[in-house]
């Protein structure tokens, strides 16, 4: 681990607090043993994440489901809910089991005109919010990276793109998903209750393009997310992506 330079990763103060340990993927997405000590980010842009850009992502698809399916606690450990318009959703503390409530007009609509479907609203620009999160993730990231500096002047347009956001500027993000579910267990193994299984719940991986740009692949679940840390393009890297894998990565569309 490098030594802490207390100088804070996105806002670049050396006056602030750095009285917070940061976890650079959330709590709420199981992550409680990958952080970041004292004296990398200020308590202000760590308040500031958790509040203004973690939560969101929190309570928007796939993350709002897929946290209740899963069975994922919250960060003061409790099971994460899902409530909206008529329809809530609760999770049992088993994974892929979970309790519906829908009031009657919802329920009617969800059997007739969505045919059994669930379909969950995205907030307004969508595609900036997931770039300004996996940019925050992947640059905490690189700071438990022993090769790469995160402090370095080529990430600079990337972390005030993450921190302050800049809507004249279109970070470009992609997303797939794995084909089968099934390929999230990792081990299995029977105990006096049962067979019981691991699954994976979120993964990660810095890769370098041909162009020497870094790019974070972040999966949660089976929801897989891609994003450029040097510059908002990422089409080279999704070139190389889709050749190499069994399943392909898309741009995520900018709404405004």
């Amino acid at each position: 681990m490098r030594e802490a330079p207390f100088v804070c990763l996105f806002c670049g103060t050396k006056q602030g607090l750095f009285r917070h340990v940061e976890h650079p993927i959330p709590e709420s997405m199981g992550n409680d043993d990958t952080i970041l000590p004292k004296g990398f980010v200020c308590d202000g842009c760590n308040q500031y994440f958790g509040s203004k850009l973690e939560q969101q992502i929190m309570a928007s698809p796939p993350f709002n489901v897929e946290r209740v399916a899963a069975a994922v606690k919250t960060k003061n450990r409790k099971y994460a809910k899902y409530e909206s318009r008529g329809a809530s959703f609760f999770s049992t503390g088993f994974w892929d089991h979970a309790i519906f409530s829908f009031d009657p007009d919802q329920f009617n609509a969800i059997l007739d005109g969505a045919k059994g479907y669930l379909f969950m609203e995205s907030p307004r620009d969508y595609a900036t919010l997931l770039a300004r999160f996996l940019i925050k993730v992947g640059l905490e990231l690189l700071v438990l990276a022993e090769t790469e500096d995160p402090y370095s002047t080529k990430y600079d347009k990337a972390r005030s793109y993450c921190r302050y956001g800049n809507s004249a500027v279109s970070w470009q993000v992609a997303y797939g998903t794995y084909p089968k579910r099934e390929d999230l267990v990792v081990a299995k193994h029977c105990d006096e209750i049962g067979p019981l299984e691991t699954r994976q719940i979120y993964e990660y991986s810095i890769g370098c393009t041909q162009e020497e740009d870094r790019v974070i692949f972040f999966a949660f679940i089976n929801h897989c997310f891609a994003c450029n840390l040097s510059n908002p393009t990422i089409g080279k890297y999704l070139e190389q992506f889709n050749k190499m894998n069994k399943f392909e990565m898309r741009l995520v569309k900018r709404l405004e």
